[in-house]
């Protein structure tokens, strides 16, 4: 048993990952309404690292704790492939993920993401998704895509926000890569692009919390109930 509650999961209490999460789907439903996915953390190394082209640093067989949401992709692009679609579709995959990271005031070993992968027959603009999603998150914030590499997208980019005149990062984003898709049993005419994002961060940032460890923390739960500002306690 995980001892780690879902805030994303409005079946586990209400919070205010929940209502960054909301927002952020509000704002780019109107490019699609999002094909919501949930799933157990406990996943496979196949779907955590081959299927998305990473290393699997070890056994290529055998469970474990998911470590991105991008982990629910693949199970997610194969029951779509065995329906025979629909391939105009949003995938939202969200939930808490799992590393082993020193926790400080910007790192927990429990974080949530969602992924948003936007899947079609027709070209899809990434720039277009990310300034959708991310302002529907941070209204108006300014948003920049720095070039970074990711295995299962091509042509990606990290994505910063200029908070306080400071740029702070807070996902990821590309074209989906054609293995992913060929690996899933996807026609070969669907393409796609892919979002992903950290929503502990974008609910610090909402929010202006400095500790991601309050977030869960009993002295300030009556204040993660909404998006208010926070108030120090």
């Amino acid at each position: 048993m995980l001892l780690s509650r879902d805030l994303t999961d409005p079946a586990q209490g209400l919070h205010a990952v929940q209502l960054i999460l909301d927002d952020v789907l509000a704002a780019v439903r109107d490019t699609a309404e999002p094909r919501v996915v949930r799933e157990d953390p406990v996943t496979t190394v196949a779907d955590n690292c081959t299927n998305l082209g990473l290393p699997a640093d070890g056994s290529t067989t055998g469970l474990l704790l998911r470590t991105h949401t991008t982990a629910m992709v693949p199970p997610a692009l194969r029951a779509l492939a065995a329906e025979g679609g629909p391939w105009e579709v949003l995938l939202a995959c969200s939930g808490p993920i799992y590393r082993n990271d020193p926790v400080d005031r910007l790192h927990t070993r429990a974080p949530h993401q969602v992924d948003l992968w936007w899947l079609g027959r027709t070209v899809r603009d990434v720039g277009d998704l990310v300034v959708r999603a991310v302002r529907g998150a941070l209204p108006d914030v300014t948003v920049r895509l720095i070039p970074d590499v990711y295995p299962y997208v091509e042509e990606g980019a990290h994505v910063d926000v200029l908070v306080d005149g400071r740029w702070v990062e807070v996902g990821g984003c590309g074209r989906v890569a054609r293995h992913v898709l060929d690996r899933a049993g996807v026609p070969g005419e669907v393409t796609g692009v892919a979002l992903g994002l950290g929503l502990d961060r974008l609910l610090m940032l909402r929010k202006g919390v400095p500790d991601v460890r309050l977030l869960t923390a009993a002295v300030a739960a009556g204040q993660m109930v909404d998006l208010a500002p926070y108030q120090p306690v």
